[in-house]
Formats: structure tokens, C-alpha cells, sequence
């Protein structure tokens, strides 16, 4: 059982996540860097296919690693990983999405 809050981006007002703690969902993009989680958050919300995002929390830089595969939060894909969490988009921005 995993900890889940929502979470809303900084950058965007109408940007709905489901995090969880310590978690990473299987099947991520490579990874970009971005100096903050809002940032990550921000860059997921933009993309038309990004379902979702997973966070390296624990460095100065953050590595964001996107997802775009329409099952990449199913439950058999989230596994435990200490110190990254995970940002499932359950709502988007429209009008930011490019």
C-alpha cells in the first residue's frame, strides 16, 4: 500500500496528480532534467501525451521521467522506489497542451 495525495501544479491551475510517495510507475520516457518538481509537473502538463510523470526528489537537479503509454499507472506497473515519486495526471491544462 502506497501513501497518495493530490496534487495540483504550481504552473497550472486546473493540472490534477495523484502522487505517490516513494513509488515510480514502469514504462517512463528517458529522462530530462528540471531544476524544480513544478517545473517537471509543468513540462508533463504541456504534452499531449504525457499521462503521467516520475520524479527523482532527492537531487539538486530533478530527473523527470514522462510517460505516455495509456497503461503505464495500472497497478501491476507502480513499484517501490525510494526517494522518487510519482505524478499520474487524472486532470490537464487544455489550453496549455501543445
Amino acid at each position: 500500500m502506497y501513501f497518495v495525495e493530490f496534487v495540483m501544479a504550481a504552473g497550472c491551475d486546473r493540472a490534477v496528480w495523484l502522487k505517490r510517495v516513494d513509488y515510480m510507475a514502469m514504462g517512463a520516457n528517458s529522462p530530462i532534467e528540471k531544476n524544480t518538481v513544478d517545473e517537471c509537473l509543468d513540462h508533463c502538463a504541456g504534452e499531449h501525451d504525457c499521462v503521467g510523470i516520475d520524479v527523482s526528489e532527492d537531487e539538486k537537479l530533478k530527473q523527470c521521467s514522462p510517460h505516455t503509454g495509456p497503461n503505464d499507472f495500472i497497478s501491476d506497473n507502480i513499484v517501490n522506489q525510494t526517494g522518487t515519486n510519482s505524478y499520474e495526471l487524472i486532470s490537464t491544462c487544455s489550453s496549455n497542451r501543445s
